[in-house]
Order: structure tokens, then C-alpha cells, then sequence
């Protein structure tokens, strides 16, 4: 639950209050964000000079981006940004498949044949010492833009940007923010005719590759993200308005869910040209060609990304209970899609993944972790196994032979049981008042946006809230809960969640976890939650007393071997409780669950686990005979009063 802040704040202050933002000083701070001052970089200037040097001397220019959308929009401002002042650029952006992140040495063998005078790189060469030596040898200046971890020691690049390199600079950008930077410092040191529209534009793109890239959205990208937003559908350039719906709101989802994927979907199916040229085109008529290719390609992504999750989960499910972490493989899973599988196993299982493909006479794959797991780590424990691997501790890529295959999985889900993970509990900014049920205050929430990364979308708890109806809605697909607080009526949306009604009935009480907005319907306003989480009112179950009866050790433990894979991935015993009571016709409760699991695992016919509410059980083959009854477990329920005699 949130610390303790003051019930007077308005709904939007308490709940900034509970993120750190606790003085009218820092709030203001937060709201009223400010621009990145460019100069700011160590070598910003430098940068600016050998930018002016090249257009005056009319060089000639490549930029090297990445192929996500990151690397795209950071790659097409600066190309913009030279077409503008009347210079070519060239570009060249690796294939996501085959030539894998990064300058290599065959770029640099290609960008040296084109015998350019000035070298950009954009979302990438922080750590290319070689690459940029060999270029710069060759008689080229290279300026390194980027936003990666520096591992390079010491100056190798006639200029170097990365907001990590620079004690001045706290902000975390994207690197289409650095590129965005780039422009802004150049204009504001030499004359450049429509340079508003011009930064305007671009300022837009930097917003694309900033939330793509799931940068933090305070400060300086927080202040981006609004004014890109503000100026998107007059100055958005012709692709990116092709891929928004009609009439669709641009927002962090619209970016996130819709136009990245269909930018990343390309590349992700070794198509790199179609989005840059998107990003790039002026014309509205070749914008509309682009985006229908990129919306065809981001299906047929999404049909691969389906076929290969179906067969990875079967996979998944053969694999021992007690397995840390998910490792499967296909020799014809493709690599372009693997990593957004991955990252499904974990949200099913909710353990770190590994989905490999066989490419290259070695198998090669993608990592996804689970909150509190150092996947980085974990990893270099096992890195004897591995050809190569790389990334950080949330995801990462890697590669190792065939014959290595089973003591890898082996050793990593060894190395994987001795860490000691915390399932990560909810994260709640407020309690909902009485007084937060009102327009006004819902409306207020606004003030929070651009929401995303550093900066989530509101969460709240309703508590002890009373149901009045429930109903499916949507085909059946989701539920709508009609609720009382306070003597005030209360709307909670549950979608793709269709089985409440198994465990709840009108006249219960539950408390509500999730998003609240204030929604309007032909015409008509209530307030709103958008359900994440909903369990029986812990009021309500702190205030119970158990009374159980002997058979309740026989019903819960038979309902655990008929749900044993369920509740061996977690559940909450409040929910048990529920289709327990259902089952055996008794009412039970979360708490009545809890005092059960403690007796069975005590008798050691179930191994148990707790992390915050979430429970995990398996059950334990041919247990030892014991005597519940002998437990110490069942005696301090004797001595509570909460276990009725037989």
C-alpha cells in the first residue's frame, strides 16, 4: 500500500505524493518539465562544427542507425535534418537477422569504399573503438551518437554523445532524442531557414523512438513527449499520421501499441527499407503505400509470433514444475520473432525465458526475465556454456553449440534456485476516497500524462467496495462490475477475464485494483476502474474468525491435487476459498486456505511458498504417513479456537 500522505490532496497530488513527489516544489518540478540543454554534452560543439564543416564543404555523409524503431527515427532526423539544409546523407541501417545490432567490420569495409568525409552514428558505437578507429584511419571523422551503457574507455570518436557518459546529464534519452538534440544544437548556433517546423517535425520523431524505446517519461523526455504530442497533427510527417487510425487520440498507447510494432515488424522479418522510407516520404500518397506494407508485414508477424508461441508453450508445459526457468527451442522458430515470444512465456509462466532457434550451425536465441531476477547475471554464472551473450538484466541475446544444450539448462536452472525471488508485489498509488469518485477529480489525472515508462499509469485500490450486478459483456469475453462505495455507484471493467462470476455473486464485498478514469457513454459520465486485480475485501477477511471443520483438510487438499499445475504457478487463497465454497457447498475463506496450507505443508504432503499474497503448492509424492492431528500446525489452531472437535 502507498505511505501515508494528506487525505485533503487532490487525487492527481496524493498519488505523485506516493512516487517521491512530496512537496508542492517537487510536484510543480514534475509537471512543469523543462528541455534538455544540448550543450550540455561535452561535445556538442565539436559536434555542431564537423556537422557545419561537412555542409559547407557540401561532403559527403553517412549515417549508421539500428534497425528498431529507436535507430529508425533517430536515423531519419538526422537524414531529414540534412535534406533541409540542401546535403544528401546517406544511410545505412544492419539487417536484424543476419548482421545482427551494431557497426561490424564489414560495414566499415562498405562505408570506406563510399570514401565519405563525415561517419554519424545514431542508437549504436558507444562501444565500436575498433570500427570507429579503422574508419577514422581511413581518413574519416565519425561523431558516436548513442544512449547505450559505455563500456569504452576514453575518447576514440572525434565526437562523442551519450547521455550516460555525462555527469551533467541525469536525464536517460532515447537515441532519437540524442539525434533530436543534435539538430536543436545546430540550429540554435547557425541560421537555418523554417527551422520551427523543421525541429517541430523532428521533435516528433525523437517522441516516436523515445517511447518505443521505453525511456523514462520525467524530465527532459517527459517534456519532449508533450510537445511532439501537442504538435502531431499539424507537423507529424506523412507516414506516421498513415499509421495512426482515423480519428485515433495520439497518446503513449497509439506509439507503443501501434506504431513501433508496425516500424520494429519490418525489420523483425528482414524487410529494412519500408519503414525509414515511411519516416522519410513527404508525399501522403506514398506514405499510405508504406504504412498498407507495414501493416501487412506486422500480421504476418503476428501470425509466425502465434505459431511459434503455440508450439513453445507446448514445450513450456512438458517441462518439470520445478524448472526456474523456461528453455525451449525449434530449428525453424524465426529469429525475428523470438524475443516478443519469450517475453509471453514469462507473462504465462511467470519465470525467466530463453526461446532458442537453430541458425548457423549454433543455436541462438533471445532471454526475457522475471522481475527481481538478474537475468545478466544468471547468465554470465553459465557463460562456459556460451558461444557469446549480451545484454542487461531484463532481456538479453545469446548463442551456444548443440552439444551444450542440456548442461546449459541443466546449470542455469541450478544457478537459478539459489536465488532468493520476491514476487513483486502491487504497486498502488492511492487508496480511492469518497471524494476521488468525482468528476472533477478523475479529470484532474490528466495533469499526470504522458504516462509510460518512470511514469505509470495511475493505480488505485477501491476498498470493502459492495457488488451490486455482475455481467459479462463484450461476447462473453470480459465483466462488468457494478459496485457501491460509500453510497456512490461504481463502474469496474474486467477484460478478458470471463470467470468472476464462478466466485463472486451480488452482496459480496471486494476490494479493486487498477486505472481509474472518468468515462462518458452516450453522452453519460460515471466513474470508472479499469480491473487489473479484484479479491475479497480484506476488511471483510481480517475481520473473519475460523471456524473449521476436520473435512476442510480433506476438501482443500483434494481441490489442490485437481488443480495441482494451477496452483503450482501461484494463486491467491482468497479466490481457493471461493471455488471451494462453490465446490463442497461450505463457506471458506482466504484465511481459513491459509491456516489448511499451513497444516498440510507441516505434515509434509505439500511444499509451500508465500511471496506477499500469492501462494505456490506442489504436492509431494508418496508423503510420509503423519497424524495431522500431531502437527504442531493443527495444535495452535486447537489453541486459537479456530479448529471445531470432531
Amino acid at each position: 500500500m502507498p505511505p501515508p500522505v494528506d487525505p485533503a490532496l487532490p487525487l492527481w497530488a496524493r498519488i505523485l505524493s506516493s512516487r517521491g513527489y512530496d512537496t508542492d516544489e517537487k510536484r510543480r518540478a514534475f509537471l512543469e518539465a523543462r528541455p534538455l540543454d544540448p550543450f550540455l554534452f561535452s561535445d556538442m560543439k565539436k559536434t555542431v562544427q564537423l556537422l557545419h564543416q561537412a555542409i559547407e564543404n557540401n561532403g559527403r555523409i553517412m549515417i549508421f542507425g539500428d534497425y528498431d524503431a529507436d535507430g529508425l527515427t533517430a536515423t531519419a532526423i538526422l537524414i531529414r535534418f540534412f535534406e533541409h539544409v540542401g546535403v544528401r546523407a546517406d544511410w545505412l541501417i544492419p539487417d536484424r537477422l543476419d548482421e545482427g545490432y551494431g557497426i561490424s567490420a564489414q560495414h566499415v569495409e562498405q562505408i570506406i569504399a563510399g570514401s565519405y568525409d563525415l561517419v554519424i552514428t545514431v542508437d549504436c558505437g558507444s562501444n565500436s573503438v575498433d570500427e570507429v578507429k579503422r574508419l577514422k584511419d581511413a581518413g574519416m571523422k565519425v561523431i558516436v551518437s548513442d544512449h547505450h551503457v559505455v563500456e569504452a574507455d576514453g575518447p576514440f570518436a572525434d565526437a562523442h554523445l551519450n547521455p550516460r557518459a555525462e555527469e551533467t546529464i541525469e536525464d536517460l534519452l532515447s537515441g532519437a532524442g540524442v539525434a533530436y538534440l543534435i539538430v536543436e544544437a545546430y540550429v540554435s548556433t547557425y541560421e537555418v531557414q523554417a527551422s520551427d517546423r523543421l525541429l517541430k517535425t523532428l521533435r516528433i520523431l525523437a517522441m516516436v523512438g523515445t517511447v518505443a524505446d521505453i525511456m523514462p517519461l520525467v524530465g527532459a523526455n517527459r517534456h519532449l513527449v508533450q510537445e511532439a504530442f501537442n504538435d502531431f497533427s499539424d507537423y507529424a510527417p506523412p507516414g506516421l499520421k498513415s499509421l495512426v487510425s482515423c480519428g485515433a487520440a495520439i497518446d503513449t498507447t497509439t506509439v507503443a501499441f501501434r506504431i513501433a510494432p508496425s516500424l520494429n515488424a519490418a525489420t523483425r522479418l528482414g524487410e529494412t527499407d519500408s519503414p525509414l522510407l515511411l519516416l522519410l516520404t513527404d508525399s501522403v500518397q506514398e506514405a499510405a503505400l508504406l504504412s498498407e506494407r507495414l501493416r501487412t508485414l506486422n500480421e504476418k508477424r503476428r501470425e509466425v509470433e502465434a505459431l511459434i508461441s503455440k508450439e513453445a508453450i507446448s514445450q513450456a508445459d512438458r517441462l518439470a514444475a520445478d524448472s526456474r526457468v523456461i528453455v525451449v527451442r525449434g530449428k525453424t522458430w524465426h529469429t525475428g520473432v523470438i524475443g516478443i515470444v519469450a517475453a509471453r512465456l514469462v507473462e504465462r509462466y511467470s519465470k525467466p525465458a530463453i526461446v532458442l532457434s537453430y541458425n548457423q550451425d549454433e543455436w541462438q536465441g533471445s532471454a526475457r526475465s522475471y522481475p527481481g531476477i538478474d537475468l545478466h547475471g544468471l547468465l554470465t554464472s553459465v557463460s562456459h556454456h556460451l558461444i557469446r551473450f549480451g545484454g542487461h538484466q531484463r532481456a538479453a541475446g545469446l548463442s551456444l553449440s548443440d552439444d551444450c544444450y542440456d548442461d546449459f539448462c541443466l546449470e542455469l536452472n541450478e544457478a537459478a534456485a539459489t536465488l532468493s525471488v520476491k514476487e513483486p508485489e502491487l504497486e498502488v498509488d492511492a487508496v480511492l476516497l469518497a471524494d476521488d469518485l468525482q468528476k472533477e477529480s478523475l479529470l484532474g489525472l490528466s495533469a499526470l500524462e504522458p504516462c509510460g515508462e518512470g511514469n505509470p499509469e495511475p493505480r488505485v485500490v477501491v476498498e470493502d467496495a459492495e457488488i451490486f450486478s455482475i455481467r459479462l459483456v463484450g461476447q462473453g469475453k470480459h465483466t462488468r462490475l457494478d459496485l457501491i462505495k460509500d453510497g456512490q455507484m461504481l463502474t469496474a471493467m474486467c477484460f478478458r477475464c470471463n470467470d468472476l462470476g464462478e466466485y463472486y455473486v451480488p452482496g459480496d464485498r471486494i476490494d479493486v485494483y487498477g486505472r481509474p478514469s472518468w468515462n462518458v457513454f452516450n453522452g453519460r459520465g460515471n466513474p470508472q476502474i479499469i480491473a487489473f486485480d479484484v479479491r475479497p475485501s480484506e476488511t471483510a477477511e481480517n475481520n473473519h474468525v475460523p471456524s473449521l471443520e476436520p473435512t476442510a483438510f480433506e476438501h482443500v487438499y483434494r481441490m489442490l491435487v485437481h488443480l495441482e499445475h494451477a496452483v503450482g504457478h501461484g494463486f491467491s487463497p482468497s479466490l481457493f476459498a471461493k471455488q471451494l465454497s462453490r465446490a463442497y457447498n461450505r463457506h471458506y475463506t482466504g484465511k481459513d486456505i491459509e491456516c489448511v496450507l499451513d497444516v498440510l505443508a507441516d505434515a509434509g504432503m505439500i511444499r509451500m511458498k508465500r511471496d506477499a499474497t500469492v501462494y505456490k503448492v506442489d504436492i509431494v509424492e508418496n508423503p510420509a504417513r503423519v497424524v495431522l492431528s500431531d502437527t504442531t500446525a493443527w495444535q495452535h489452531l486447537i489453541e486459537k479456537g479456530w479448529l471445531k472437535s470432531k
